[in-house]
């Protein structure tokens, strides 16, 4: 699917705490996708808002991201950004685990 699209974003929100790796750029590389590797600050606002503004700054077709940053513990208890973006997103979902 990342294959056939024009253009591929790969978003890190910086919430002022360190920042993964570039293990998605990289792992896209390996299999052949161009991907642009965007770190923007959340500046108080929600992750979830950010990856939605952005979405909406490109126009993008649908939002692809990993289903887990903390514990699920802590997801559950305290919510995140996966769970904002499955009830909130007005962008089509594909998410990875």
């Amino acid at each position: 699917m990342l294959k056939l699209a024009s253009e591929v974003h790969v978003v890190m929100i910086d919430e002022g705490k360190d920042l993964p790796s570039l293990d998605a750029s990289t792992y896209l590389s390996r299999h052949g996708i161009a991907s642009e590797l965007h770190q923007i600050s959340a500046k108080k606002r929600k992750a979830s808002e950010v990856i939605e503004a952005f979405a909406v700054e490109k126009d993008a077709a649908a939002i692809v991201m990993g289903a887990y940053g903390h514990s699920r513990l802590r997801e559950t208890l305290m919510g995140g950004v996966t769970r904002e973006q499955l009830f909130r997103s007005k962008f089509p979902l594909l998410m990875g685990h």
